[in-house]
């Protein structure tokens, strides 16, 4: 019983070795039959477009406050917070007719200086030389007439000192026109004219800064007057900035900085100003962008 059972045992032994010789067999004709050719090659290098996101500010490229350089009442304003302007262009005026009637003033005390300094220069008239000269002749009658006169004692001494008086002076005012005005006197005319011309040159700048112009072209960023408010020369009313070109300044994360690279190209969103910035190449050699050109209205 045992023997037989021992040759069952055996004999089973042999058929599973001989089964399992079976399936190695098939499977690695199996292996050989599905086998792929490959072909081993250097790695070429592929370059993938990546970008990144950051949040900044948007800076004006010259930022200027405006302040009238007189004081005054304002009249009127023409611009609002977030116009764009243009150099030269009227901003707001104040209350002129004080300055007016001041260079009103000035321009008749020119007139009047100038006048004096021509005729300083000129001398007098020959008309009022020869009246001077006639006047002179009449007196020098009278003064030798009374000279005979007192000689002979046929005229108090008293009267006669009145007649030579009045001839010494008739005298020297013919030497006076003849001579014409002194140096020293023309010089004088001649600088109260210049002084006049400078005074009115001064008020005429003083209404001409009445009216408050544009320094240079941008947006209105700050309004600080109303028509009707009082302001003292000097203080800023307005304040423009500069928008073409803008700077703009973003902070890109410490684990993105590998991913930006100088000369990339930048995208620039500006919502507030509802315009796109599309292709523009950075111009730093940092990772920021410096300057980035924005659209003008």
């Amino acid at each position: 019983m045992r023997r037989s059972l021992t040759t069952m045992l055996l004999i089973t032994a042999a058929c599973l070795v001989v089964s399992t010789g079976c399936q190695r067999a098939a499977s690695a004709v199996r292996t050989e039959t599905n086998l792929i050719p490959i072909q081993v090659r250097t790695p070429a290098v592929v370059e993938r477009q990546d970008s990144v996101t950051a949040s900044g500010s948007v800076e004006g490229s010259e930022t200027t406050d405006v302040a009238f350089q007189v004081s005054g009442k304002v009249a009127r304003v023409f611009v609002e917070e977030g116009q764009h302007v243009n150099k030269g262009q009227l901003l707001a005026e104040l209350e002129p007719t004080d300055y007016r009637n001041a260079l009103d003033a000035a321009n008749a005390q020119r007139q009047m200086a100038e006048a004096l300094a021509q005729k300083a220069d000129a001398g007098l008239r020959k008309q009022e030389v020869e009246e001077a000269r006639i006047d002179l002749s009449r007196w020098e009658d009278e003064y030798k007439r009374m000279r005979f006169l007192v000689e002979r004692k046929s005229l108090p001494s008293n009267d006669f000192q009145k007649i030579e008086a009045a001839y010494n002076t008739a005298r020297e005012r013919y030497q006076m026109a003849v001579e014409g005005t002194r140096l020293e006197d023309r010089h004088a005319a001649i600088a109260q004219a210049l002084a006049a011309k400078a005074q009115a040159s001064e008020e005429s700048k003083r209404l001409s800064d009445t009216r408050l112009l544009a320094p240079i072209t941008g947006n209105i960023s700050m309004r600080r007057i109303d028509p009707g408010q009082t302001i003292a020369a000097g203080a800023p009313v307005l304040s423009i900035v500069n928008l073409n070109p803008v700077k703009v300044r973003v902070g890109v994360p410490e684990a993105e900085v590998g991913k930006v690279k100088q000369g990339a190209k930048a995208e620039v969103s500006l919502p507030s100003l509802a315009g796109r910035l599309s292709r523009v190449t950075w111009k730093s050699s940092e990772c920021p962008p410096k300057r980035l050109r924005a659209p003008t209205r």
